[in-house]
């Protein structure tokens, strides 16, 4: 061993608290210590046991697991993706009617009134914007309160 003095303290560990007191910094007094067996010293004595076929004493548990490796919370469309689909689905379902609903409203809109073609487009080509505009007020708080001039 490159390191018997380290070696032979292992060996007399008597058990893995020992081991463990050799292997990692202690808390003396309010003073952190280093270990007195460096991590670089311990991995190559560890090496040197699993060569010679002794048991490590110390007990290998689970890795630390990184803090980068954990698993990440998602997307809000990966959670909600389901609902968001079926919603979507369902107003499509409704979007034929919509359409046709939508596209009479715009029929009725262009369509000018009846017998009064010749006026609307005499309207279109010759009134001013401001007179229109007038206009559309007035027949609008007809409307509004039900009749009148």
């Amino acid at each position: 061993s490159r390191h018997p003095r380290a070696a032979a303290a292992l060996l007399g560990a008597r058990d893995e608290a020992m081991a463990a007191a050799l292997l990692r910094p202690a808390n003396v007094g309010g003073v952190w210590r280093s270990a007195p067996i460096s991590p670089r010293v311990a991995r190559q004595l560890r090496r040197e046991y699993e060569a010679w076929g002794l048991p490590w004493p110390m007990r290998e548990g689970a890795p630390k697991p990184h803090p980068y490796d954990r698993w990440r919370k998602g997307h809000r469309a990966d959670v909600q993706g389901a609902e968001n689909r079926k919603r979507v689905e369902d107003k499509m379902l409704k979007m034929p009617a919509m359409v046709e609903e939508y596209r009479a409203k715009r029929r009725a809109a262009r369509e000018p009134k009846k017998g009064k073609e010749v006026e609307h487009i005499y309207d279109t080509l010759f009134t001013k914007p401001s007179v229109v505009r007038t206009r559309i007020k007035k027949a609008a708080a007809r409307l509004a309160t039900g009749g009148g001039k």
